[in-house]
């Protein structure tokens, strides 16, 4: 068939336009390469990247009276974020006269803990007249009583790769 002589293939819908014909790519082993490369890129990155690591941390609470109610721990990564925002919230049963508690998949670095035992199981730390705590309370790196809950750097410890062990006493 003669070239003008084509017929045109017209949709039935006006906002359709009928379908051209596609030129040849003049370089055909451009999109492969292309997409080698890409492909390339995206094998490297996972190989290449290290792996994330995970690190336990077991915390035992000394000084835990009666296993009546719950231990409320908060878990802090950053001193930006201490006292206020916690990384992790935890609610344990309390067991007397030692409670053990396992935090797992943090990333190494340093970080702090405060809790308390909600005897009553009201969850918060009541306290009398003068804002001090009814209930026994307690915090990382800091053993015996003070006036006033520790800062940053009272409260901070390290948690290596492979992973730690604290204390932590219940003031009563």
């Amino acid at each position: 068939m003669p070239r003008s002589y084509r017929p045109v293939l017209r949709s039935a819908r006006p906002d359709v336009r009928p379908l051209r014909p596609v030129r040849p790519d003049p370089n055909p082993t451009r999109p492969r390469r292309l997409t080698s490369l890409v492909a390339l890129a995206w094998f490297a990155a996972l190989t290449l990247t290290p792996p994330a690591c995970a690190a336990d941390l077991t915390v035992v609470v000394n000084n835990v009276k009666t296993s009546d109610g719950a231990l409320m721990i908060a878990l802090f990564a950053a001193e930006a974020d201490y006292p206020d925002r916690a990384l992790r919230s935890l609610q344990m049963p309390a067991t007397a006269p030692q409670s053990r508690i396992h935090l797992s998949d943090l990333p190494p670095g340093s970080y702090a803990i405060r809790m308390y035992h909600d005897r009553n199981g009201n969850g918060r730390l009541d306290s009398n007249l003068l804002g001090i705590p009814k209930e026994p309370y307690g915090f990382s790196g800091r053993s015996g009583l003070r006036i006033g809950p520790p800062g940053w750097d009272e409260a901070h410890f390290a948690l290596p790769d492979a992973g730690a062990a604290i204390d932590i006493h219940l003031n009563d």
